[in-house]
């Protein structure tokens, strides 16, 4: 319980203000909750229903049904606070970045966001205004390569630089490889560069040279986000029965 309440003041002291309604909305409902549970340990509140029901959660190690409804985070309170407090500032840097117009000049951690899928669905939205077409009518292209903002192409209007991937059933040096017999399951990902073109827009990976990967937001793979192409040397088909993915957290 006193890391509970250390988090909780962490949570009270760095979280002053909302840098999106949805973070803004989990933050009030979490410091509304702890503060009331804060001022029964202390004596100098009532125990209501829905403190009783969090502290008996926290007590048995679990994260509150009415946390879980606003954000399905880590299993446990402790981690689950810690990536509260760990996503709600680095959105306070992404609004810094976006004041600043230089939002995409960085490479990015889509792990920092709540919901990842609404970037890259903004993102789409942005690029098909830009290229002045319908949003059905551009697909998204990635690139490995040091240069990958060259190799994207002057066709697409806002690249991306994605950072922190981990990578699962191969290692990647320039290609999809075979993983070392002693290497970890898990190995980082290099940076990527994505971004949206019209879809008569030649990719950037020839047909056949390239296997779709699926990107899910967590190793459990109970939410995918989308699918990045990633060049190999040997069959297509090898990487699709290792199971190869891509994933925001290694965390479960």
């Amino acid at each position: 319980m006193t890391l509970i309440l250390s988090l909780s003041l962490a949570l009270i002291l760095t979280l002053p203000s909302p840098c999106t309604p949805h973070s803004g909305d989990i933050c009030s409902n979490v410091d509304a909750s702890l503060n009331g549970l804060k001022k029964v340990l202390f004596g100098s509140g009532l125990l209501t229903p829905a403190i009783q029901t969090t502290a008996t959660a926290l007590l048995a190690d679990q994260v509150p049904r009415e946390w879980e409804k606003r954000w399905e985070g880590p299993a446990t309170p402790q981690s689950w606070l810690r990536e509260l407090v760990r996503k709600r500032l680095a959105l306070m840097r992404w609004r810094s970045q976006a004041e600043r117009k230089a939002l995409l000049e960085d490479s990015l951690l889509l792990g920092d966001l709540f919901s990842p899928a609404t970037f890259i669905n903004a993102l789409r939205q942005q690029t098909a205004r830009k290229l002045g077409t319908a949003i059905d009518c551009v697909k998204m292209v990635c690139s490995w390569e040091q240069n990958g903002q060259s190799a994207v192409g002057a066709s697409c209007p806002l690249p991306c630089t994605l950072s922190g991937l981990v990578l699962q059933g191969a290692a990647f040096h320039g290609s999809l490889r075979e993983a070392a017999p002693e290497a970890s399951e898990m190995s980082p990902a290099p940076p990527v560069v994505i971004g949206f073109v019209e879809k008569d827009v030649r990719d950037v990976y020839p047909e056949g040279s390239a296997v779709s990967v699926p990107v899910y937001l967590s190793t459990t793979r109970e939410e995918f986000l989308m699918e990045l192409s990633m060049p190999f040397d040997k069959d297509e088909g090898q990487w699709i029965l290792a199971g190869v993915a891509l994933f925001l957290s290694d965390a479960n």
